[in-house]
């Protein structure tokens, strides 16, 4: 699995958070790679995207930069 601690991704994610009223809702869709990291399969990789997420690290970066989780895919 990758964690994404900087970059484009936590850049963003945080200027979003900012653009959010408070007590606001912001939905967020992007592929879920975690297939790619479970079977290895890197052949999946798509060039035009620069981060990969899973449900995991996809909430871990929301909830850093200080949106809680309503709601996923689980």
């Amino acid at each position: 699995m990758i964690a994404l601690s900087s970059g484009c991704g936590s850049i963003f994610m945080s200027d979003l958070f900012n653009l959010v009223d408070v007590g606001g809702k912001c939905l967020v869709e992007v592929p879920d790679s975690s297939v790619i990291f479970d079977r290895l399969s890197f052949a999946e990789l798509w060039d035009e995207h620069l981060n990969y997420f899973t449900e995991e690290n996809l909430t871990a970066l929301s909830e850093r930069v200080g949106f809680s989780k309503i709601f996923g895919a689980s």
